[in-house]
């Protein structure tokens, strides 16, 4: 078994792969221990769900409270960040901020 700057071992298949496309920074094997369950699409299906029908409930509810709208969105998109950085360092991974991804960031 050969290793691509990982601790981990690599099949055959997976070392073959990256040298023919010269990639040597693969983040994840080629293995089936990474597939997610059955049940997980219609799981996130169903929470997106609700979650997006939820909005226009809070966003009226905030409108009736007397919120101003610029604070309603302003607190939104922080605890949205702030959800997305701690998804970000529990998987250890870090926000890409290349030229090419800020560029589509913007």
């Amino acid at each position: 078994m050969h290793q691509l700057f990982c601790s981990r071992p690599w099949s055959q298949d997976a070392v073959i792969w990256a040298q023919e496309n010269r990639s040597y920074y693969m983040l994840l094997p080629l293995r089936s221990e990474h597939t997610p369950p059955a049940w997980a699409p219609i799981v996130i299906l169903i929470s997106l769900g609700l979650l997006w029908g939820g909005v226009t409930n809070v966003a009226r509810f905030v409108g009736l409270s007397g919120i101003p709208p610029l604070a309603y969105a302003f607190w939104t998109l922080i605890i949205g960040a702030g959800l997305l950085t701690l998804v970000n360092l529990v998987r250890r991974k870090q926000f890409p901020s290349s030229p090419r991804h800020l560029r589509y960031y913007l």
